[in-house]
């Protein structure tokens, strides 16, 4: 999956900046929660921006492109509490933040 980014990155050079947003489910206390967020949303930065595709084996995406953020259990996608709820909202997800209209 994070290859299909890459290169819908490197297909979409108009996307100027991505939030790369990391989230967990509401088991455990909320400092280790945002903790876990920010290191899932900075691990996946960390591939985006060193890792190319089997296409483009050395073009991996600029650093400038993206920021990462962690909001540990605050947004949750299923409310419910149950593994089902719980393995759906332990995700990264990203937002388009700036787009450069030349």
């Amino acid at each position: 999956m994070l290859d299909a980014v890459i290169a819908t990155m490197n297909g979409n050079p108009d996307i100027a900046l991505i939030e790369v947003q990391g989230h967990t489910d509401e088991r455990g206390d909320d400092a280790y929660n945002l903790e876990l967020s920010d290191k899932r949303a900075a691990a996946v930065v960390a591939y985006l921006t060193t890792h190319g595709t089997k296409l483009e084996p050395n073009k991996p995406v600029a650093e400038s492109r993206l920021t990462s953020q962690g909001y540990g259990e605050t947004q949750p996608v299923d409310k419910r509490h149950n593994e089902a709820a719980w393995a759906l909202n332990r995700r990264v997800a990203f937002v388009i933040l700036k787009r450069d209209t030349d």
